[in-house]
This record gives structure tokens, C-alpha cells and sequence, in this order.
């Protein structure tokens, strides 16, 4: 008998292989084949796509053979834990859609997705490929805050906020492009890579808006 899960605090529930497909498996062992018709030493097809998500700061596709697997990692400023007040936090997640297999169901987390990301999270701290110390700002620490378009500055603001309340040692700003028109006041030292003059209009000298074109809000905050 081949056993593939047992749930938590469920002795009596054990999702089991077949006696049927056991002993196949075990025959096709035996001969050196697979079901698939690979060799016991060929592995599967293995494919990396990047940047498979618009909401990630970094995602990934894995394909394995029949097996994939969407990675994203979003990061967000947020306070230390009490017990670990000069590292970073790390929370790791896992979803099995119903989409992917017939023995996944809708609904909260199932024991195997707990599980999963724990294993995750445990694989991640103990092989020490992150340094959650490099995570955290400290006092002093030099910082050169980066963004891509500035166009009020909001964003860039509420960082600068941020690194104050750290008293982080900002050094200074930049951007890809600038379209503030020069309106974008950091308090700190700001050279974009590029200045790019949008011009603004009154409701009533508007071209677009004479011809009823709906006016849209440039930056990401609407």
C-alpha cells in the first residue's frame, strides 16, 4: 500500500493508492519504465517563465513535466516582530485551485496547502538564502529611494515618511522619468533620468474635453 497523505488529526481518513495501480507501479518499477515512458533516471521537461504577474514585484511559472507552479512575491513596508526586531518579516502562502485538480476543493485552506507553505517557509528561513537583516532599515543606514514615473510624487512622499520615522539617512532621489513639470517637491536632492513637460489645460480651453473624450487621472492613484 502506497500512502500519499494522511490528515492532521484524522487517523482513520488516509488517502491510499489502489492495490490495482500499487502493484502496476511496482511491476513498471521492476522493468525499469514509467508510466509516461520514461526511464527511472530521465526527468521530466522543465520550464521557467519570469514575470508571469502584473501584481507581483516578482513572480515566476514552473513547469515540471504535467506539474506547475505560479510563484509571486509582493513586498511592502511593515514593523519588525517583537521577537526579531532587526529582521524582516516573511509570510508564505499556498492555494491549490479546484481549476488544477478534481482532488482540490474551493473554500479555505485544506491541511495540504498548510502544510505546503510551511514547508516552504521552514525551507526558506533554515537554508539562509534570504538575510532578513538586510531586510530592515536602521538608524543611519543610507538610503537612495528609487521609483519609476513620478508624476505628484505621492508614493515617493510616503516612503520618504517612512525612512524619517527610521531615521534612515535619505541621500537622495531619482526616478526613470519626471512629469511632474517641476511641481514634485522631496525636501531631498531629486535627478531623474529623464524630464518629460506635460502640459495641463482649464476645463474650458481642453481639446479632449470639448469633444467629450473622457479625461483620465495620470500616476497610479486614482
Amino acid at each position: 500500500m502506497l500512502l500519499t497523505w494522511r490528515q492532521k488529526n484524522k487517523m482513520d481518513k488516509i488517502r491510499t493508492t489502489s492495490k490495482v495501480t500499487g502493484e502496476r507501479i511496482k511491476k513498471y518499477l521492476e522493468e525499469g519504465k514509467r508510466f509516461d515512458g520514461r526511464t527511472p533516471e530521465e526527468f521530466r521537461e522543465l520550464t521557467i517563465e519570469k514575470n508571469v504577474s502584473v501584481k507581483a514585484e516578482g513572480s515566476v511559472r514552473v513547469k515540471l513535466g504535467k506539474t506547475e507552479v505560479i510563484v509571486g512575491v509582493k513586498m511592502a513596508p511593515s514593523e519588525p516582530y517583537a521577537d526579531s526586531p532587526d529582521k524582516g518579516n516573511l509570510m508564505v502562502t499556498a492555494e491549490m485551485l479546484p481549476l488544477s485538480s478534481p482532488r482540490f476543493e474551493s473554500g479555505p485552506p485544506k491541511i495540504e496547502a498548510i502544510e505546503w507553505a510551511r514547508v516552504t517557509d521552514r525551507g526558506l528561513r533554515e537554508s539562509g538564502f534570504v538575510d532578513f537583516e538586510k531586510l530592515c532599515i536602521k538608524e543611519g543606514e543610507k538610503v537612495l529611494i528609487v521609483e519609476d514615473v513620478v508624476t505628484t510624487g505621492g508614493s515617493v512622499k510616503e516612503v520618504i515618511e517612512l525612512m524619517e520615522e527610521k531615521k534612515a539617512d535619505i541621500i537622495g532621489i531619482s526616478s526613470i522619468i519626471d512629469r511632474s513639470s517641476g511641481n514634485a517637491d522631496f525636501k531631498y536632492q531629486f535627478k531623474p533620468l529623464l524630464r518629460v513637460d506635460i502640459k495641463s489645460y482649464k476645463a474650458n480651453e481642453c481639446e479632449l474635453c470639448r469633444k467629450g473624450i473622457p479625461v483620465t487621472r495620470p500616476g497610479s492613484r486614482t
